[in-house]
C-alpha cells in the first residue's frame, strides 16, 4: 500500500473519530479510553481512576469510590443480529434499555452486583462490547452516571 493511500485512509478514519466525538457531545473534562483494537471508544468522568497497567489488555475506568466499573473490548462476528440473539439468550436481561440496528443496551443479574449492564455497538467485522457494573448503595445519582458513559461508546473504524 503507497504510503499516500495509507495516509489518507488515517485521516479518514480520524475525520469519522472526530465527528463521532462530536456527536457523542462528551462532557468537558471526560477521560477517553480505547479498547486494545483501537475500534471501540467510551468516556468516563475525570476523577475516574483508570487501571491500564497492562496495554494488551483492556482498561479498567472505576469511579472514585469503586463502586462502578466500566470496560469496553471488540469481540470479533459477523452478524449482528445473531450476535445481539446470542447475548440475548446467554445474559436473559432483566431491563432492555435498546435493541436496534445501532446498540443493544441491557441490564441484567449477577449476584456480586448491585447493577450489571451491557451495551454492545455493531464494528466493521464485530462489535465493541461496553460493561459496567455497580455495587450497592444504587442511588439515582449512579444511574445518572451510568447512562451518561453508556452514551459514549463509539465504534471507532
Amino acid at each position: 500500500m503507497s504510503c499516500v493511500r495509507r495516509f489518507a485512509q488515517v485521516v479518514a478514519i480520524l475525520a469519522l473519530f472526530v465527528a463521532r466525538l462530536a456527536a457523542a457531545e462528551l462532557p468537558a473534562g471526560w477521560i477517553g479510553l480505547f479498547d486494545a483494537t483501537g475500534r471501540c471508544f467510551y468516556a468516563v468522568p475525570p476523577r475516574w481512576k483508570i487501571d491500564d497497567l497492562f496495554k494488551v489488555s483492556e482498561p479498567i475506568a472505576a469511579s472514585p469510590d469503586g463502586r462502578v466499573t466500566a470496560t469496553i473490548s471488540w469481540s470479533e462476528q459477523h452478524s449482528w443480529s445473531w450476535f445481539t440473539a446470542r447475548l440475548r439468550e446467554a445474559l436473559r436481561p432483566t431491563v432492555v434499555f435498546e435493541d436496534s440496528a445501532t446498540r443493544f443496551w441491557v441490564e441484567y443479574r449477577d449476584s456480586r452486583l448491585a447493577i450489571s449492564q451491557l451495551s454492545a455497538v455493531p464494528n466493521p467485522g464485530g462489535s465493541c462490547m461496553f460493561e459496567i457494573a455497580a455495587n450497592d448503595p444504587v442511588t439515582d445519582e449512579t444511574r445518572r452516571i451510568l447512562r451518561a458513559v453508556v452514551d459514549t461508546v463509539t465504534s471507532i473504524r
